[in-house]
């Protein structure tokens, strides 16, 4: 069982992956999944409870006391558990700097004249450059939450961010460290991975604002 689970298990980080083809494939999987999950709290009358996560929807989940073993996509994932609900954060005054859950500090910076730019940068998906004139201080920091919406750039209308994040094939442990800038009410930046239409820089624009997030 031992050589079984050095062959399929995956690890990433604190999380550890199976496929469900290889793990269907292989015999005695509710062995090799009680000898996977033994270790993390699982009891012997919930492998049967997680081997109808074969066939379960994306995002389906068991759990033990600290642990998930959650259906995502063509993986099996066993992650901790999902972290409590943090506060919010309030940039009231620039720069600011916060460090948030998952370990990224996120950086507000001065604002700053955008004549000094030759043209628009590209810019990588953990950095953001907003036009200063569409927000508002205080820029709230928060984990998304479902209900949230925002217009993706380089959409007219607004997406709700739960499809947005599903869109991008953002994994269920994922979006529970999805974090977002909010201005005025308005979604300004999904953090790490789109801003908002609104915020955007246009050729009337005279100061923006750098973020970034790593």
């Amino acid at each position: 069982v031992e050589k079984r689970l050095k062959k399929i298990v995956v690890v990433e980080k604190d999380l550890q992956k199976i496929p469900l083809l290889r793990l269907e494939k292989i015999g005695q999987a509710s062995t090799v999944l009680f000898e996977w999950l033994k270790p993390y709290g699982f009891t012997e009358g919930q492998i049967g409870e997680v081997m109808k996560l074969f066939h379960a929807g994306n995002g389906s989940y068991v759990a033990s006391a600290a642990y998930r073993v959650i259906r995502n996509r063509a993986w099996l994932v066993l992650a901790p558990m999902a972290p409590e609900p943090s506060h919010l954060h309030i940039a009231d005054a620039l720069p600011y700097d916060v460090v948030l859950p998952d370990g990224k500090k996120l950086t507000i910076g001065q604002v700053m004249p955008f004549t000094e730019m030759k043209e628009i940068p590209r810019l990588p998906l953990h950095e953001a450059l907003l036009d200063t004139s569409a927000l508002k201080l205080p820029l709230i920091i928060r984990p998304w939450k479902q209900g949230d919406y925002f217009y993706p750039l380089g959409m007219a209308k607004k997406k709700k961010v739960a499809r947005f994040l599903i869109d991008q094939k953002v994994s269920t442990i994922e979006k529970e460290h999805v974090w977002v800038v909010e201005s005025n009410k308005k979604i300004c930046w999904v953090i790490g991975y789109r801003i908002d239409e609104r915020f955007k820089i246009t050729p009337h624009t005279r100061q923006v604002i750098r973020l970034s997030a790593h």
